[in-house]
């Protein structure tokens, strides 16, 4: 029998960038099958975009030519992890990589890393911040919506609302049309840490960590829903 190391083999495909992407969309995917997120960097900050594969705002019988305005499919929450400096600027010390056998993306700074994956057992995006600055920065975690709180299109609305709770943040979101009903949540905190959550705008929560240097985790959690009856926020 021909002995194979898996992982060697894999890990031959490997998505291995030696600097940022230009847009989020060139970022790295990673995810469960249910829950996933584009995983991309600005000079500051890692960014995502978090998915569900069973969120949609129409059905079969939406109207006709509402179709277009209204398909805000898949769409979840915008999260960006913001750890102060330029640590993720273009130059040798940055990497990122999308390790296949791991199912992990993985970014290197300067002094500053984070690995991020989507759990196998539960819809939670995991992230392990790990600042090794000598002068670290305050961790700033923002949740956002992806459009105004409320939006109306004909017979059919769209609605984000946030739900604070101590240290996290919930963010829901609603699509109704006749008897159609879609929901959707993401809850986000930072595990074991003194958090602050701030209300910038409307449409933004802030999760405010103190600086400290070594690892922190961050736990982006998500639900969804066609019942009206089920709340989504708790689940997630």
């Amino acid at each position: 029998m021909l002995e194979i190391n898996n992982r060697a083999l894999v890990s031959r495909a490997d998505l291995v960038y030696r600097s940022p992407v230009e847009t989020s969309l060139e970022g790295h995917p990673v995810g469960n099958g249910v829950m996933g997120t584009m995983v991309s960097t600005t000079p500051s900050a890692v960014r995502l975009q978090i998915n569900r594969c069973d969120v949609f705002a129409v059905n079969k019988d939406h109207d006709g030519l509402q179709a277009s305005p209204t398909d805000y499919c898949g769409g979840c929450a915008q999260v960006v992890v913001d750890v102060g400096g330029r640590p993720f600027e273009a130059g040798e010390d940055f990497v990122q990589q999308l390790a296949l056998y791991e199912a992990e993306c993985s970014i290197a700074g300067a002094a500053i890393s984070v690995r991020c994956f989507v759990s196998a057992l539960a819809d939670v995006v995991v992230l392990e911040v790990d600042d090794r600055r000598a002068d670290p920065l305050p961790l700033r975690v923002m949740v956002s919506m992806w459009r105004p709180p409320e939006v109306r299109t004909g017979d059919h609305v769209a609605r984000f609302s946030f739900d604070d709770l101590d240290e996290s943040v919930q963010l829901v979101q609603q699509f109704e049309q006749g008897d159609y009903y879609c929901s959707a949540a993401v809850a986000v905190t930072v595990v074991g840490d003194d958090v602050q959550v701030e209300a910038p705008t409307e449409r933004t929560r802030v999760l405010a960590v103190a600086a400290q240097e070594g690892k922190r985790t961050i736990l982006i959690s998500s639900a969804a829903s066609w019942s009206r009856q089920e709340a989504v926020g708790k689940t997630a």
